[in-house]
């Protein structure tokens, strides 16, 4: 099998075999994996387009679909239990790392032959999307539950595409987009446009655009659900028992019951917390902030601290980790990353600080409150050095632990948990995780044989090629009566910060990669993997066997190529 490469906007991939520069639109992956009798692009390229008006949002209200009848009961539907395809026996003939095994879930002997669907997934998001077409191209019967649609997910609104279409990677990555139009521009008095100007960003009209492209892809993504033969039932799917799930008081049966509700954004339980936002109402903004706290060190609050650093915004990030991005990334690349924020980005960093308070001023800014966070024990290090206060400064005189004021927004991004409430999983008995997750084993199946789960609800890998990767093979377990295991062999990912971040592998150490001696990686620092005028950018590599581990440090730097003969089965992507 050839080699697979990962590619992302104007990106250098990093290999044994050098590096190269490949332009494209939308990080993702393009990689072949051996399904059916074709190979199949897991991530389909999202390309950078116009941004075009799209149906109005009506017509998301529509139910889309064949109907097959209107009565709850399973009476009506006849056919016979699903058996195993061709497609199965192909899984098991080809040389493939998944392990398969004979599905306890394909069907029920008592309910098997009169269930209405094959397969009813709750959720319309990158793995449930998967899951459903998958199943339905291959012989099943299948309904997928999603909340009418909105730019702002809540208990009553959600939509098709989920978080990373609606309100994560692509409106992401459209801010990024515009983001870096301002870098580029600047950057090109040095090859000799001297009367470059970047002029300033109309953020009304940028989140016009957006919400039209946003549109367009929903409505690309129900007709692909359509054409695909999966009918689309709008509204709360609520699970009643091992094969019956309720849809806005409509009882329906089903074979199994596929969980793919996704995450929602966490917040913390500090005074004041109601007055900060989450990344959800940071994309929906109606104006762009001058000076705005991020309290999280992790992807989401780093992605965004850059952006708006690019944009000329007054930029601080809290964390209680002493470096940013630790621990995804190994202490070396965070360190070196944590050079740069501050460096060649002027982002404000207060780590090893906890947020107390936040407070809303009598002039309408807010005050974030810190403290420093208490030590484990007498042995460990100080905090990072940080910045000097700006003129909107912590006020702290170089602690960095004391208080950020002057803030229009203040944004939590202090992780994501499951999104299970009200779903009914508890009362039927289903093994529940910590923060609201769902516990599967490694088919993704939940203890009840015919309950599945895929995507961020399991709290496995927050990634969307992950989630992608989950729900066809669940898909494929489904229609063909076959256990297809998920590959997480070698998990690229991606941070869209300033400077990018990618890294194949989620935890990089020596040992755990059988690599010989203390001192078994190398970290180069090199000034081609950067763009001119966009700071130093580096590349770490484990000189040892697969798994081989590669990391990217770098404003154009985030892409990875995966060596010849593994199958990770997903691309890069970050949240």
């Amino acid at each position: 099998m050839r080699s697979q490469t990962f590619v992302a906007t104007e990106v250098h991939i990093v290999s044994a075999t050098g590096v190269c520069s490949t332009p494209s639109s939308i990080i993702c992956g393009i990689g072949n994996m051996q399904m059916l009798q074709h190979r199949t692009s897991v991530c389909r390229t999202t390309r950078r387009v116009q941004m075009l008006a799209s149906s109005n949002s009506s017509s998301a209200k529509k139910v889309i679909g064949s109907q097959r009848g209107s009565s709850p009961a399973a009476s009506g539907c006849k056919k016979p239990r699903l058996t195993p395809t061709a497609a199965g026996a192909y899984l098991t003939s080809v040389n493939s790392p998944r392990s398969m095994g004979a599905t306890k879930a394909a069907a029920a002997d008592a309910n098997g032959s009169s269930c209405e669907y094959d397969a009813v997934v709750i959720g319309g998001g990158s793995a449930g999307v998967r899951a459903a077409r998958t199943a339905a191209e291959n012989g099943a019967r299948v309904a997928l539950v999603e909340l009418p649609f909105a730019f702002l997910s809540s208990a009553e609104k959600g939509g098709v595409g989920g978080t990373c279409v609606l309100r994560g990677c692509v409106p992401k990555k459209l801010l990024l987009f515009a983001t870096e139009f301002k870098t580029e521009i600047e950057s090109s008095k040095g090859f000799g446009w001297t009367n470059a100007s970047a002029g300033k960003l109309d953020w009304g009209a940028f989140m016009s655009a957006k919400r039209e492209e946003l549109l367009r892809i929903n409505k690309g993504y129900k007709e692909g659900l359509v054409n695909a033969g999966v009918e689309l039932l709008e509204g709360r799917g609520v699970v009643k028992g091992p094969h019956e799930v309720e849809v806005d008081g409509r009882s329906i049966t089903t074979r199994n019951i596929v969980i793919a509700t996704g995450g929602q954004p966490s917040r913390i339980p500090i005074p004041g917390a109601e007055h900060a936002i989450i990344s959800d109402q940071l994309l929906e903004l109606e104006s762009m902030p001058k000076v705005v706290t991020l309290i999280g060190g992790g992807y989401i609050g780093m992605e965004f601290a850059g952006m708006f650093a690019r944009l000329g915004c007054e930029v601080h990030v809290v964390a209680r980790q002493e470096l940013p991005l630790a621990p995804r990334f190994d202490k070396e690349v965070c360190e070196f990353f944590a050079e740069q924020c501050t460096g060649s980005a002027g982002i404000h960093m207060h780590m090893g600080c906890n947020p107390t308070e936040i407070v809303r001023e009598s002039d309408g800014t807010l005050t974030v409150k810190l403290e420093p966070k208490e030590k484990k024990d007498r042995g460990d290090k100080e905090s990072v050095k940080t910045d000097k206060p700006s003129s909107q400064g912590d006020g702290s005189g170089g602690s960095g632990c004391s208080e950020i004021r002057g803030n229009q927004q203040v944004v939590l991004a202090v992780g994501r948990a499951a999104k299970t409430k009200g779903l009914g999983l508890e009362e039927v008995g289903v093994e529940m995780g910590k923060k609201g997750s769902v516990k599967v084993d490694e088919h993704s199946r939940t203890n009840i044989p015919s309950i599945w789960a895929v995507g961020d609800v399991t709290s496995r890998i927050a990634l969307t090629p992950v989630a992608i990767m989950e729900g066809q093979d669940v898909g494929l377990s489904i229609a063909t009566g076959q256990d297809v295991t998920p590959n997480y062999d070698a998990v690229p990912s991606a941070c869209f910060s300033w400077p990018y971040v990618a890294t194949v592998v989620r935890v990089l150490t020596a040992a755990k990669l059988g690599c010989q001696g203390s001192g078994g990686f190398r970290f180069e620092v090199s000034g081609s993997l950067g763009s001119s005028g966009s700071g130093l950018s580096g590349a770490r590599l484990a000189p040892c066997r697969w798994p081989r581990v590669s990391t990217v440090v770098g404003v154009r730097a985030a892409a990875l190529q995966v060596p010849r003969g593994r199958r990770p089965g997903f691309g890069v992507s970050g949240w």
